[in-house]
């Protein structure tokens, strides 16, 4: 008997930007029994800190400049099934902010213990 392909879903908060010191949490939707996981990142500042191995992961992001597309990959193996996990994206943050990120306006000078 053939292995049932199966899509699974990595799941997780990815609503902001990540900056450096931020960790968060991802997981499969729905394991199946049995089922062992394998994670990895796209590079070497985005850190798996707990989980590997389980259906649950936290990662952190530990800065420096990423270029192409920052994600989450996930292999897993099944003895009744055969997986497929696409890629989770994530938006990262590295380097300085610019006025274009946080326009400011209003005065351009403040009185001694005053805020612009």
């Amino acid at each position: 008997m053939a292995n049932k392909t199966i899509t699974q879903t990595i799941s997780g908060d990815n609503t902001g930007v990540m900056c450096t010191g931020n960790t968060r949490t991802f997981q499969i939707l729905s394991p199946k029994s049995g089922q062992a996981f394998t994670w990895g990142t796209s590079h070497s500042s985005l850190v798996i800190i707990s989980g590997q191995g389980t259906s649950s992961i936290q990662i952190q992001y530990n800065g420096g400049n990423i270029t192409g597309q920052a994600y989450i990959s996930c292999q897993s193996i099944s003895t009744c099934y055969i997986m497929s996990i696409p890629n989770y994206n994530l938006q990262i943050h590295y380097g300085g902010y610019s006025s274009s990120d946080y326009p400011v306006s209003g005065p351009s000078s403040a009185c001694n213990n005053s805020y612009v």
